[in-house]
């Protein structure tokens, strides 16, 4: 067996210990700046379905302290939204690295069909005349306002949110048609809540912080994100790959170190004796080629534990996300689920939340968009509402209408005055929906047998 010296030892350890240190501070936000804190101390955030906190309503404005005079949280009612608007005492150059985390409750207390909910986190003004990404955009010159969103839990256990608000380029960059240019200071930053009857959310902490070292995984993100097109990252999923990296570093220093000096050279008269040569040296080949095979088992064992290490950690965070959302849908079903009414629990896409993501890509921010459904697909009905937010979205009840009838309805959406009165856009779920229309644009197809999104016209 080979093993390192005591002075090659403590080298490897040195060598480890500084790269593992590297990677928590380049990879994690365990050292930051905060330039906001709230923390409720027994004056939480209570958001009940259509007010905020019971001691204000309608239009009025609750003014929260920040921890150490750091500035305020502003928290009112906007059209159906609780608007969480966190202004910190000075103006904030906005960077890759800044976060927010949230720490939050939230409650089904009316069996109401959400199980996952999103707020948002409004970023600013676009833009709607970007011809690069919505070529069939019809609106001139309007402004809507660009958001990025974070998904939650509605189960009734307290979780703390990581909001990487620097990985969006809106959270950096102004837009104008053609061109990004930086931002040179933020001085709010407004979280959007919808209010949905039956649903309870306590906020009891509010957090916006800088990295203190350069936040590698952020800027991995950042250009995967906008540079592949990938909306939603798992936030372990690129610290895990740099540790691969890292743990494979760290063999190859270990290879280097740990290698056997070369063999001395066996002396020509020794080497001309064939009689003793034959007898004595199978004993030591059989020897050197254990230790060969000790010393590769060795290696292999090392290189299976490094990789176990963040494969694990992934594992564990994913196994606990799908727990929570386990809890959050029995929250949400369990009358149907009980009752043998699965049709009405569940209803549409299996990966029905890419297909939202894959709409939400391919319309145009802030315009309208009608669905054709048939009677009341709660599942459906409840994410594309959360999810396609700000846009408002319209069913349509298609259930023993007649395709007259139906067009007629299309026809009142697509002539609505107004930017917010209008719907630009119409969603077939199914093929056996489809229907034939001059007022229908077909744009794209999100499978062959469904997924249909039209141009109103």
């Amino acid at each position: 067996m080979h093993y390192l010296s005591p002075a090659k030892l403590v080298a490897f350890i040195i060598i480890s210990a500084l790269l593992i240190t590297a990677w928590i501070l380049l990879c994690f936000p365990v050292l930051n700046r905060k330039f906001f804190s709230y923390s409720g101390n027994g004056n939480s955030i209570n958001i009940y379905g259509n007010t905020i906190n019971s001691n204000f309503s309608g239009s009025d404005v609750l003014a929260l302290p920040g921890n150490n005079d750091s500035g305020q949280v502003n928290v009112y009612n906007k059209e159906g939204l609780a608007i969480i608007e966190i202004v910190p005492d000075e103006p904030v150059v906005p960077q890759i690295g800044d976060y927010l985390i949230i720490t939050m409750a939230a409650k089904n207390t009316g069996l109401v069909a959400y199980p996952v909910g999103s707020f948002s986190i409004n970023l600013g003004p676009l833009l709607t005349t970007n011809q690069e990404e919505f070529e069939d955009t019809d609106s001139e010159g309007g402004q809507f306002s660009v958001y990025d969103r974070t998904a939650f839990y509605i189960d009734g256990i307290t979780h703390i949110y990581y909001v990487p608000l620097g990985q969006n380029r809106y959270y950096r960059y102004h837009y104008s048609p053609g061109k990004l240019s930086l931002k040179k200071e933020i001085r709010s930053i407004e979280i959007e809540i919808p209010r949905v009857e039956g649903v309870d959310v306590n906020i009891n902490r509010v957090t916006a912080a800088k990295r203190a070292f350069i936040p590698v995984d952020s800027h991995v993100n950042y250009f995967l994100k906008n540079n592949l097109n990938i909306k939603n990252i798992n936030r372990y999923f690129t610290p895990a790959y740099i540790f691969i990296l890292a743990a494979l570093i760290l063999y190859a220093v270990y290879m280097l170190m740990a290698r056997p000096a070369p063999e001395k050279k066996i002396p020509a008269k020794i080497k001309g004796n064939q009689g003793i040569g034959s007898r004595a040296s199978q004993p030591f080949c059989n020897s050197k080629q254990n230790k060969s095979n000790v010393y590769k088992n060795e290696n292999r064992s090392l290189i299976i534990i490094m990789l176990l290490i963040p494969l694990l950690s992934v594992f564990y965070f994913m196994a606990t996300n799908t727990l929570y959302a386990v809890k959050s849908y029995w929250d949400s079903y369990k009358k149907y689920i009980i009752e043998g009414r699965l049709d009405e629990a569940y209803y549409g896409f299996y990966d029905f939340e890419k297909f939202i993501a894959w709409v939400d890509e391919n319309t145009a921010p802030g315009q309208n968009l009608a669905v054709l459904v048939r009677g009341e697909p709660v599942y459906i009905m409840a994410e594309m509402a959360y999810n396609l937010y700000p846009r408002d979205i319209k069913f349509i009840d298609i259930s023993g209408k007649t395709t007259a009838e139906i067009d007629r309805e299309l026809e009142e959406l697509s002539q609505g005055e107004g930017e917010l009165s209008k719907y630009s856009y119409l969603i077939i779920l199914s093929e056996e929906d489809k229907i034939i229309s001059k007022k229908l644009q077909l744009i794209l197809s999100y499978k062959q047998t469904g997924g249909f999104l039209y141009r109103l016209n």
